[in-house]
């Protein structure tokens, strides 16, 4: 899909394909990039997303939800990788303590308060 309203991108195990696919259901344009395996720190500004998310989570958050041994420094180097679209993102959530549900529900607010603001400069 190219130029997605929303784009998320983060780290393993922060949600990005569950919240993607709820988006959907809920009639939003979104996409995902693996950004975090990229060794080309603005991969998410070829599609040119109107609103870029940056899910975020601790590591035992992320070794909880896929329930094995994810290595410290993968992870690490993962958010080093995404530093350029956090620097950028129009929303960077942490993602550790929220349901799908409210991570959603945080994107589509913050999504249309950005479209809002949009409509009054034109």
């Amino acid at each position: 899909m190219m130029n997605p309203e929303i784009m998320i991108v983060g780290v393993c195990a922060a949600g990005k394909t569950t919240l993607v696919q709820r988006l959907r259901e809920l009639g939003y344009k979104v996409e995902t990039v693996s950004q975090e395996h990229s060794s080309n720190p603005f991969l998410w500004r070829r599609q040119e997303p109107f609103f870029l998310v940056v899910l975020d989570c601790k590591l035992e958050t992320a070794r909880e939800r896929r329930q094995r041994e994810i290595p410290e420094t993968r992870f690490r180097s993962q958010k080093n990788k995404l530093k350029k679209a956090s620097e950028n993102c129009d929303l960077l959530l942490k993602t550790d303590n929220l349901t799908v549900e409210k991570s959603a529900q945080r994107i589509i607010e913050a999504y249309q308060q950005k479209k809002a603001k949009e409509r009054g400069n034109n």
